[in-house]
């Protein structure tokens, strides 16, 4: 099982993402959600919930290869950005 810490934060590069009525979290959340129904093996624990900078603690199969790339694509979605926390 691999494990990975990160926070999220608005993607300040979208214009979309810029004038969301959400908040980060909310995409955040929205992100993570469909990144965890992707495939079997896949969970995700908020560590912490704050409305601007959630961190969220993630566990994936090792044989899941397409883990990373399917949370890019979400976290793109949603207009967040996700930075590893060591």
């Amino acid at each position: 099982m691999l494990t990975a810490r990160y926070k999220f934060i608005r993607d300040n590069t979208s214009r979309e993402g810029f004038v969301s009525d959400n908040r980060p979290s909310t995409d955040a959340l929205r992100a993570l959600s469909i990144w965890s129904d992707g495939a079997a093996g896949r969970s995700y624990n908020r560590h912490i919930d704050e409305d601007d900078v959630p961190v969220a603690d993630f566990r994936s199969s090792e044989t899941d290869h397409t883990a990373g790339p399917d949370l890019d694509g979400s976290c793109r979605r949603f207009e967040v950005d996700r930075s590893h926390v060591g």
